[in-house]
C-alpha cells in the first residue's frame, strides 16, 4: 500500500467514528486483524481475499516502517511464512493444487485422460508425473521442486507475495507452511494408528475382527477412565479404523482423538511386551 493510500485510509477510518484504534498496525493496537462472520464471505470469495489483502498490507507496513515501542525505539517484524491447517492454506493462498483435488488413488491420476491438478502446492505430487503413493517418486518430486522451477499452485499469485524473502525456486509456495500438528493429528497419525491396530489386533487372542476390536475397546475405555482422559469415542469399532477395508484409516474427525489413541496404544502394547519383542514389526510399533 503506497503512503498516499495509507494516509487516505487513515482519514477514512477516523471519519467513521470507530471507537477502537484502527489507525496503527494491529500488532500495536489490538493483536486482532479481523473478526468476520463466516456468512459474510462463504459465498463470496472476493470478501475473504480482500481480508487477506488488508492483513498482508498491515504486515508489509510493519515490516517497512517498524512498530514504535515507547522508550525502546522501533521493532521491524519479518514475516517468514503463512501457517495454518490445510483448509485455511487453500483459502488464504488460493491453492489449485491441494488435498481437495486428490483422486481416489495415485493410479487413478495416471489413468485420467485429462491432466489432474495435483494434491500438493509444494511439488507436483498427484499429477500424471507424480505418484505420491510411491515414496521413492515422492522424494524425487520434493527434491526437484527445491532445485528447479515448477508450475505455480495457483492461477493468480496471492497477496502474500509482497512479504516473500525466499528467492529460491518455489519460494512463494514454501511461504505457505504446513502445520505439522494438523498434518499428524488429522492426517498421517490417523493412517498410522489404523495400520498399527490392524497389525496388533491379534494380541487380544480373539478369533474375529469384531471380537478383537471389542476387546480392544474395553481396554481403551478402561484406560481412559483410569487416566482421566476424555475419550470422545463411545467405543472402538472396526469402522473406527476401517479394518474391513483394503486400506485401514482413521474415521474420526477430532485431532485430540489421535493423541489419546496414541497414548492408549502404547499402554496396550506394554501389556504384551514379550510378544512384541519377538516380532520385528510389533517391536517397531511398540518402540
Amino acid at each position: 500500500m503506497a503512503d498516499e493510500q495509507w494516509e487516505d485510509w487513515q482519514r477514512d477510518v477516523k471519519s467513521c467514528g470507530i471507537p477502537l484504534n484502527h489507525i496503527k498496525t494491529a500488532l500495536q493496537t489490538r493483536f486482532l486483524s479481523f473478526l468476520c462472520p463466516r456468512e459474510m464471505y462463504q459465498y463470496d470469495h472476493s470478501v475473504y481475499q480482500t481480508i487477506i489483502k488488508l492483513v498482508v498490507d498491515d504486515w508489509k507496513r510493519a515490516e517497512d516502517y517498524g512498530i514504535e515501542i515507547p522508550g525502546h525505539g522501533k521493532v521491524y517484524p519479518i514475516v517468514l511464512g503463512n501457517k495454518g491447517d490445510w483448509s485455511y492454506l487453500v483459502s488464504s493462498a488460493g491453492l489449485e493444487r491441494s488435498y481437495r483435488r486428490a483422486p481416489r488413488g495415485a493410479n487413478q491420476a495416471k489413468k485420467n485422460l485429462s491432466d489432474p491438478p495435483g494434491i500438493c502446492h509444494l511439488c507436483m505430487g498427484g499429477t500424471k508425473e507424480g505418484d505420491w503413493e510411491d515414496l521413492d517418486v515422492a522424494t524425487k518430486l520434493i527434491a526437484h521442486a527445491r532445485s528447479s522451477p515448477i508450475p505455480p499452485p495457483w492461477d493468480e499469485a496471492p497477496p502474500w507475495a509482497q512479504l516473500l524473502h525466499d528467492e529460491d525456486p518455489g519460494g512463494l509456495s514454501r511461504f505457505h507452511r504446513v502445520d505439522v500438528w494438523h498434518t499428524f493429528h488429522m492426517g498421517v497419525g490417523k493412517s498410522y494408528l489404523a495400520s498399527c491396530v490392524s497389525m496388533v489386533q491379534h494380541l487380544t487372542g480373539e478369533s474375529s475382527v469384531d471380537k478383537r476390536v471389542e476387546a480392544m475397546s474395553v481396554d481403551f475405555l478402561d484406560w481412559c477412565a483410569n487416566n482421566k482422559k476424555t475419550k470422545y469415542l463411545k467405543k472402538l469399532e472396526p469402522s473406527t479404523f476401517a479394518l474391513k477395508s483394503r486400506e485401514p484409516h482413521g474415521s474420526w474427525n477430532k485431532a485430540h482423538v489421535t493423541s489419546t489413541l496414541m497414548e492408549w496404544l502404547s499402554s496396550f502394547l506394554d501389556k504384551h511386551r514379550e510378544t512384541c519383542q519377538s516380532d520385528v514389526n510389533l517391536r517397531l510399533i511398540a518402540s
